[in-house]
């Protein structure tokens, strides 16, 4: 009982992290929210909002996966419209990036989560496995 909403790409464009799809994957009344490696300005929020609602759904999350490996920067709009309860920054890396888990927690109240977590994840907690699990109206996450 797994439903796939694909919102993105909004365009296709020359590297791979643009062509990166963005989709709603909605499991009983959960939606978790995907974004791929796409960089912050392929998040297209106006458009992915519409594509959403074109397609019948929420534009809303449980669980935002955050983009571009954690050194995206996502719009206050963006995390405030999708209001997620958990976000999980796949790989701050490289040492460098503008993710900051105050921020995301001031914009969204948000639990986040940082795989690998590197510079940028504040005090979040950081891991190298995580697990979501759902039973379609709850969602948990093991650390």
């Amino acid at each position: 009982d797994l439903d796939f909403y694909f919102l993105g790409p909004v365009s296709i464009g020359g590297n791979s992290n643009e062509n990166s799809f963005v989709f709603i994957l909605r499991f009983g009344n959960n939606q978790f929210l995907f974004t791929g490696d796409a960089e912050s300005r392929l998040i297209n929020y106006s458009q992915l909002k519409t594509n959403a609602q074109t397609l019948g759904i929420p534009f809303t999350a449980d669980v935002l996966k955050y983009p571009h490996h954690g050194n995206a920067t996502l719009d206050g709009n963006f995390l405030r419209e999708i209001n997620p309860q958990y976000v999980i920054v796949p790989n701050n890396g490289y040492g460098y990036g503008p993710t900051s888990a105050n921020n995301i927690k001031n914009t969204s109240g948000a639990t986040i989560y940082c795989l690998n977590g590197k510079n940028g994840c504040d005090n979040a907690p950081k891991t190298n496995n995580i697990i979501v699990h759902s039973d379609g109206n709850t969602v948990t996450v093991e650390n």
